[in-house]
């Protein structure tokens, strides 16, 4: 991930303009979070976990539909996460509603999984694009699969950690929702970190991977550069 550039985030970028490219497709947040056994649902293998993996063996950022035939056409990626993500469809088609009827229908639980992988997927490129953005700056800025999904650190250089996210009142928005915050796990270290972060409001147009502005990289790295 270190060998990483503008060009190689911008092909990804690209990538999701592609017919069947894009990750969330025509899937509307209001549909796929109200099927919430997908909503909740953390696979033993973390999203980031099997995406790095993708990365490290292909040597490249993986696109959408990678992702997705690794998961559902590989051994390896039938393991880390294509069962899991056939069981919790499965769970939530057999879940029933107060008066025992089936809860929710086949096309939204798919809708709500595609969200699920598809914000999985687009929250790991986001946290690529700033790693190159500011390595290219000077800074050596780090990032692991294990400080993501234990610890919520996205990225981090020295003593500052970086958590980046679009503004969701449910999952996270400012230091709402139910998603913990790298700080509320991190907050007692001595020596203590600092803690940055990269908020970004909802996307305003659809189909497009949503990735920070070059103002607020350029913002956090004022307040990093010596």
């Amino acid at each position: 991930m270190y060998r990483l550039d503008r060009r190689d985030i911008g092909t990804a970028c690209e990538a999701t303009s592609q017919p069947h490219g894009h990750a969330l497709g025509n899937v509307r947040r209001n549909v796929a979070e109200k099927v919430t056994l997908i909503a909740d649902w953390n696979p033993p293998f973390a999203f980031t976990h099997v995406l790095h993996y993708m990365l490290e063996q292909s040597g490249k950022i993986p696109t959408w539909l990678e992702f997705i035939h690794f998961i559902r056409g590989t051994n390896q990626g039938r393991n880390m996460l294509g069962w899991a993500s056939e069981a919790a469809r499965s769970e939530a088609l057999r879940a029933l509603d107060p008066r025992g009827q089936q809860r929710w229908s086949p096309s939204e639980v798919d809708d709500a999984l595609r969200w699920r992988l598809g914000n999985a997927y687009y929250s790991f490129v986001r946290e690529l694009h700033v790693l190159v953005h500011m390595r290219s700056k000077g800074l050596d800025v780090r990032v692991h699969p294990l400080a993501d999904a234990l610890f919520r650190t996205d990225a981090w250089v020295s003593r500052a950690v970086f958590s980046i996210y679009v503004g969701n009142r449910k999952y996270r928005s400012n230091h709402e929702g139910r998603k913990k915050e790298a700080v509320r796990i991190l907050g007692g270290a001595q020596p203590s970190f600092c803690f940055e972060s990269i908020h970004l409001p909802s996307a305003a147009e659809r189909g497009k991977v949503y990735l920070a502005s070059e103002s607020q990289l350029e913002a956090r790295l004022r307040k990093l550069l010596p």
